[in-house]
C-alpha cells in the first residue's frame, strides 16, 4: 500500500470550541442573552477577519478580538474590554473545548495503518500545545503548521508553500480535512482530495471532493476499512 498523508484541521474538525462571538458579547453586556450585541460583535469581527485575511499584515486571532472590542467600543459605545483579549480567547479554543468522541480511536487506527499526520490550523502555537497536551493528541501528529507561526492564513499561497514540503509525489494518497471553505480550497490549491468535515449537517460542501459527518467515515475514503 502506497503511504498516506493527512493534514488536519483541528477547531470544528477535531475538537469542538465555544462560539468566539459569544464570548465577545458576553464581556461587554451584563443581561444575556442579547442578540444585538451579538450580532454587532459577529460583524465587526467578521470585517476584522476579511480584512486581515485580504491583508498581507499578519496580526493573530488573539489581536483580532483586540481591534473588534476597539472598535465596539468607539463605534457603540460597549465598554473596552480590549484588555481581556487574552482571556477571551482561551475561553472559547481551550477552555471550553472539548474532543469529539471518536477522534481519539480513528487518529489511533490511521497511526497503526502507517498514515502520516500532520496538523494545518490557523492558531498560535501557544494554545496549540495546551491543546494537544490537554486530549492526548501530541502522539498521532509528525509536524504541525499553525498560522501564528508561519504568520499567514489558510489557504493563502504563503500558508500552501509551507505545507507542500509534505504533499508526497503520489498526491492521490494525500488528504486535507477540514471543516471550513479555507481547508477545502487549502486541498485543491495543493492539488490533493480535500474532505470537509460537516458535523452540522448544513447541506454546505464549498466544492470538496467528499463531504463526511463522522470522522469514521474517513477511514472509508482512504480504504482503510
Amino acid at each position: 500500500m502506497r503511504s498516506i498523508t493527512v493534514f488536519f484541521d483541528i477547531g470544528g474538525t477535531l475538537l469542538g470550541s465555544y462560539d468566539l462571538c459569544e464570548t465577545i458579547a458576553r464581556t461587554l453586556v451584563e443581561d444575556w442573552p442579547d442578540e444585538k450585541a451579538y450580532q454587532l460583535v459577529e460583524k465587526s469581527f467578521r470585517r476584522v477577519y476579511t480584512s486581515v485575511r485580504d491583508s498581507v499584515k499578519f496580526i493573530s486571532i488573539q489581536d483580532m478580538i483586540v481591534v473588534t472590542l476597539k472598535s465596539l467600543a468607539s463605534e457603540h459605545g460597549y465598554p473596552d474590554r480590549s484588555s481581556k483579549s487574552r482571556e477571551i480567547y482561551f475561553e472559547a479554543f481551550l477552555n471550553k473545548s472539548s474532543l469529539f468522541p471518536e477522534v481519539i480511536a480513528v487518529l489511533g487506527e490511521l497511526r497503526d495503518k502507517g498514515v502520516r499526520m500532520i496538523i494545518a490550523s490557523d492558531s498560535d502555537l501557544e494554545i496549540m500545545e495546551k491543546e494537544l497536551d490537554r486530549y492526548g493528541l501530541n502522539i498521532f501528529f509528525s509536524d504541525k503548521v499553525l498560522s501564528g507561526s508561519v504568520k499567514c492564513y489558510k489557504p493563502s499561497d504563503a500558508f500552501i508553500n509551507h505545507l507542500k514540503q509534505y504533499v508526497p509525489t503520489q498526491v492521490g494518497r494525500c488528504y486535507f480535512v477540514g471543516d471550513a471553505d479555507v481547508d477545502v480550497q487549502s486541498g485543491k490549491k495543493l492539488g490533493i482530495t480535500s474532505v470537509l468535515v460537516d458535523r452540522k449537517n448544513t447541506g454546505l460542501d464549498f466544492g470538496a471532493d467528499y463531504v463526511i459527518h463522522d470522522l469514521r467515515e474517513l477511514l472509508l475514503i482512504l480504504s482503510l476499512r
